[in-house]
């Protein structure tokens, strides 16, 4: 761990790291099943759970979200999007991703006058290769 404001490098035993972070997610995941339950959808959870972001990827993540939320849990991934970096395609950057294409899909301008069409192919190819560029 480099220390704040130095260059110096501070061996921590993971032990310690997993006292600090163990709690936190518990929390976080109790806190994200309350407002599951808040907004009615606690029925739909014999569906599952899908963990996502750069934290998902910390041993241990997914058996503390099936102990809070009892019920089956897996990584998200980035689903099929040729052209990302190999980093893209993982959890860390799945809801980005996700987004992403969810956006292409249903606000991507079509227009069709007989010779030219603009659409989702278009924007999807411009958009794929922004993100292949910023990785």
């Amino acid at each position: 761990m480099r220390q704040v404001g130095g260059d110096r490098i501070n061996a921590l035993p993971r032990r310690f790291l997993a006292e600090i972070i163990g709690p936190r997610m518990k929390e976080i995941f109790q806190m994200a099943r309350e407002e599951v339950r808040k907004s009615g959808f606690d029925g739909l959870l014999p569906a599952g759970v899908v963990v996502t972001g750069g934290g998902s990827r910390l041993m241990g993540t997914t058996d503390a979200a099936q102990l809070v939320f009892d019920t089956s849990v897996r990584l998200g991934q980035a689903a099929a999007v040729s052209g990302l970096a190999d980093r893209a395609q993982g959890p860390s950057y799945a809801v980005s991703v996700g987004l992403v294409k969810w956006g292409l899909k249903t606000h991507a301008p079509t227009y069709n006058n007989g010779q030219q069409q603009v659409g989702f192919g278009s924007t999807y190819q411009k958009t794929v290769r922004w993100l292949r560029d910023f990785f």
